[in-house]
């Protein structure tokens, strides 16, 4: 199923299963629908929007592709220092003072040798133990982030990784 920003659906593809979890008929379509107010597709908007990436973050530190955490100096003015806010919503995102008024998003699963292939380190080289696993790539499709897309790396414990002006920022979720 997929939503777009003015809060309509479609879905991407439907299999039906028969008893034996065999498929039986698949079908996508390209019809974009409303939300009926209360419904379970709205229900469901709302439940994926309270998921990772999503929500305010806290950047609490930052690595270099080197591996090398956050005990020197801090990155330069154009990277993210610690106690930056972050915000992803479905519309938007702010990293600090920065603002894409318009985003998009993009969901990869990615194990380490694509990792490797995509951004030219692999994920042990960050210094975290990750398997593999998805990768959500934020496009600024208004034109107001230099460069205009980000990466993020969910983790199991609840942070998230964020590649940021060459610097993997590690954000921490805020409390509500």
């Amino acid at each position: 199923m997929e939503f777009n920003s003015r809060k309509r659906y479609r879905y991407r593809e439907i299999t039906l299963l028969d008893s034996a979890n065999k498929a039986v008929l698949s079908y996508s379509t390209t019809e974009w629908k409303s939300f009926r107010v209360g419904g379970v597709t709205s229900r469901l908007f709302d439940a994926a929007f309270s998921l990772p990436p999503f929500g305010r973050w806290t950047v609490v530190g930052y690595r270099y592709g080197e591996a090398k955490s956050d005990g020197g100096a801090e990155p330069g003015p154009q990277v993210s220092p610690k106690g930056t806010r972050v915000n992803v919503d479905f519309f938007a995102a702010d990293v600090g003072l920065e603002r894409c008024s318009s985003l998009s998003y993009e969901s990869h699963e990615l194990g380490d040798s694509e990792f490797y292939g995509k951004l030219g380190i692999s994920i042990d080289a960050l210094g975290v133990n990750a398997a593999a696993g998805d990768a959500i790539i934020l496009k600024c499709d208004s034109g107001e982030w230099a460069p205009p897309q980000s990466l993020i790396l969910p983790f199991q414990s609840g942070t998230l990784l964020m590649l940021w002006k060459g610097v993997f920022i590690q954000l921490k979720r805020d409390r509500f």
